[in-house]
This record gives structure tokens, sequence and C-alpha cells, in this order.
């Protein structure tokens, strides 16, 4: 079968979504298809290159003034601008994308914005955007505590709900514009379908037989997490819940 050409886009630091990429792409080119790279800033190759398995890297600069995270809320007009700034670099991105005669854009979460800005300006190529979560601080309920620093936030929140909303919005009408949304499990695609409203496909993760595989050695009795050390990731929790378990087992 004739290869096809994939432009890849992706904005992610360390973690399994980055991981998700390395190795899609690695099994791409190893199938013949020809791949180039599309990012934003120059520090994609810090952790599983992606760049190790594609034809060129296309970087475009851009440096958060302030953080586009689920935190300083008092602070979100401001952000507001560093979203503007980040729609002018899509947009700059989307256009070597299209102007580059590739067969489709195979497109995943940014760090900024979860669902990237480049897929509102992908008119002419053809786009599978790859989903592993929604933006989590919109979609999911907050832990609460019911410490003062809770209590705080939720003032917080609730002074930023019209960045919120403004936030939602971006990320609803740019993963419709998705020509094929991909999830990673039932769970992600469900709440994809309620969030948004997007039917998307479950596509499960592969696993490399070569590199994982059983070695033959006695399960011992240990719970092994493995995520980001964040609120969301909930670590706090599963130790808490373990402390529950009877100390026979």
């Amino acid at each position: 079968m004739k290869g096809y050409r994939i432009a890849v886009f992706h904005n992610l630091v360390s973690g399994g979504a980055k991981r998700s990429v390395y190795e899609y792409t690695k099994a791409l080119s190893r199938r013949g298809h020809e791949i180039d790279l599309f990012t934003l800033n120059s520090r994609e190759g810090e952790f599983l290159s992606v760049a190790d398995h594609v034809g060129r890297v296309v970087a475009r600069e851009f440096r958060p003034i302030l953080s586009l995270g689920d935190h300083t809320f008092l602070l979100s007009p401001l952000r507001s601008v560093e979203i503007r700034r980040l729609e002018r670099r899509s947009m700059e991105i989307a256009k070597e994308i299209e102007g580059g005669g590739y067969d489709v854009a195979f497109v995943h979460n940014s760090r900024f914005t979860q669902c990237p800005l480049v897929l509102e300006y992908l008119e002419r190529v053809p786009t599978i955007y790859y989903c592993h979560e929604t933006i989590r601080f919109l979609t999911e309920p907050h832990p609460s505590l019911g410490t003062a620093r809770d209590r705080l936030r939720g003032i917080l929140l609730t002074l930023s709900r019209w960045y919120m909303m403004s936030m939602s919005r971006l990320e609803k009408e740019n993963i419709a514009r998705a020509d094929r949304v991909l999830a990673n499990s039932e769970f992600t695609r469900g709440r994809l379908h309620r969030a948004y409203g997007v039917d998307a496909e479950v596509c499960y993760q592969g696993v490399d037989v070569d590199r994982f595989r059983s070695r033959g050695t006695e399960r011992e009795d240990f719970v092994l997490s493995v995520g980001q050390l964040t609120r969301w990731k909930a670590q706090d929790f599963l130790v808490e819940s373990l402390s529950l378990l009877p100390p026979a087992i």
C-alpha cells in the first residue's frame, strides 16, 4: 500500500499522552508513511522525541507569560490575551500544514487548551483528533475537602465563571471541527459525548510486546500508581483508600 503524507501536531510535555504520540508516530513511520511534525516551542525533544521518526520538525515559538492551567483565576482576563496569542501561532501552523500537500493531519492534545486551536484553521486537510481527556477543570467535579483553601478556590471559580464558559465554548467549537475524533477508552468517549455531544470512536492504546512482556516473576503485595503528581490524579485519595484495607491484605 502506498504510504500517506501525514502532518502530526502535538504540544505536550512528558507523560502518557506524549508516550502515545511517540508510539503512534513510530509505528506509522515503520509502515512506510511520510510524517512531518508540527509543534509549539523547541523543547519537544526532552522526552520521547517524536522527531526521531519524522522527516522534518516545524516548531513555532510560544512562551506564555502567564500560566494557562487551572490556577491563578484572578488573572483570567490576562490569560484571555494569551489565548489570542496562541490563536495566531495556531493559524500559522495550520497554514503551513495546508500548504504542505498532506493527506491527513493527525492532531493530539495541547498542553495549553487540551483541544488544539489549530483545528479551527485546518479546512482543506482531513483531520483526526486523538483525545485523551476533556479540560478537566471545566468538565469534572472539583475535589472538596472543606478546607479554607478549598472554600477560597470555590470563590475564585465563581468569579472567573465567564472565563471558564469562554474556554468551554472554545473547546466545544474546536473539537467539532475535527473530521474524526478518537478516544482512548469507553470512559473518555462517554465524557466527550456528555461534555460536547461528540460521537468519538474508541481507539485503544497499543502495547509494544517486545518491550512489555511477562518475565515470569511472582506477583508481590504492593500497588503501583503511575501518574503525574497533580491534584487531578488524586494520589492522596488512593493512599487514604488503601489505608482503610484490613492489614491482612
